[in-house]
């Protein structure tokens, strides 16, 4: 059996990253908290978050997909309300971004403690 180590991997030029191109690996995620000062807690391909209002969020990756057709897979976690994740009909997604609405299960706007997102797609 082969073994691989390597401690830095690069593109060809040896000083740009590797880009995950073809692969079934999410090629961005974000775990964030929606309530009071919006922070992400970790991220992966993740450029800027934006918080419009309550429940209201707009989220950019750092590299863009090929179009605007990936996937993303959304969750929200809070123990005070139901919650579920809703993308924004009015605002079309990009290669680069989505935006997304937190309601609760009564169908109103609400903040959220724990708000995950997960990209598939190709990538530029």
């Amino acid at each position: 059996m082969s073994e691989l180590r390597a401690n830095t991997i690069s593109a060809a030029n040896g000083t740009d990253p590797v880009t995950l191109t073809k692969q079934s690996a999410a090629k961005a995620w974000v775990n964030f908290n929606g309530t009071g000062t919006v922070e992400v807690r970790d991220s992966f391909n993740h450029s800027s978050l934006e918080d419009h209002g309550p429940a209201n969020y707009s989220n950019t990756v750092s590299s863009a997909f090929n179009n605007a057709n990936y996937v993303v897979t959304a969750m929200s976690q809070d123990t005070s309300v139901g919650d579920v994740i809703s993308f924004d009909s009015g605002t079309a997604p990009t290669a680069t971004a989505v935006k997304i609405y937190n309601f609760t299960t009564g169908n109103s706007v609400a903040d959220c403690a724990r708000i995950c997102l997960s990209y598939q797609g190709d990538l530029a």
